[in-house]
């Protein structure tokens, strides 16, 4: 039987509490052995994000500062394709043989999803949890999609201000010169702060 893992795909456009928060409640559910930040590279649809390096840094920062046992995969950063989801399963099932992943989308990225690549194959062949973060029904939406596609209710431990935090909001802070203490890390803040992302978009 194959082991479980939880492979948590974003951009980290920055990394925030809010991704940290969902690291930890994967982390706590029965059976799952792994979970993985896989730091997006070169966005399939074209979104503009700070250099590649400076996200996987400040991955680095914050996953090191936190108290989780968390691996970061930067295969779609090191890499000069596009990043597509299936094609990156895939691969990182063949290089993990022995363990089954399980993808985390955000309900945010339903409306959208028939527009990624291969999404058929992709709930075809893989698990995918979907947080409800928008206030849609989710249940009603992942049901074209079959039973592959789940809808996740995690236990996420933030203050109640900072349930719907993205990484947008923590951009427009940093552009309006406004705290973003306890939105990140502080030695995220420090590193946005040094290298000035975010300041001019």
């Amino acid at each position: 039987m194959s082991k479980r893992a939880v492979i948590i795909g974003a951009s980290f456009n920055p990394v925030h509490e809010g991704h940290l928060a969902v690291a930890r409640a994967a982390a706590a559910e029965a059976e799952i052995g792994r979970v993985i930040m896989l730091p997006c590279g070169q966005h399939a649809f074209g979104k503009q994000l700070a250099p590649k390096q400076d996200r996987l840094k400040m991955l680095e920062l914050a996953v090191k500062q936190s108290d989780l046992n968390l691996e970061i995969d930067p295969r779609e950063i090191l890499s000069d394709q596009i990043s597509y989801t299936y094609r990156t399963l895939k691969n990182w099932q063949r290089d993990n043989p022995g363990w089954q992943p399980i993808f985390i989308l955000g309900s945010e990225n339903l409306a959208s999803f028939d527009k990624w690549h291969e999404a058929e194959q992709l709930v075809s062949e893989f698990e995918i949890w979907v947080i409800d973060r928008d206030d849609l029904d989710v249940g009603t939406l992942i049901k074209r999609w079959g039973a592959n596609m789940i809808e996740w209710h995690p236990k996420i431990e933030l203050p109640e201000e900072n349930l719907h935090l993205s990484s947008t909001i923590i951009r427009e802070r940093v552009k309006n010169s406004q705290s973003v203490t306890g939105l990140v890390s502080p030695k995220v803040a420090q590193y946005i702060k040094q290298h000035q992302l975010y300041h001019k978009q």
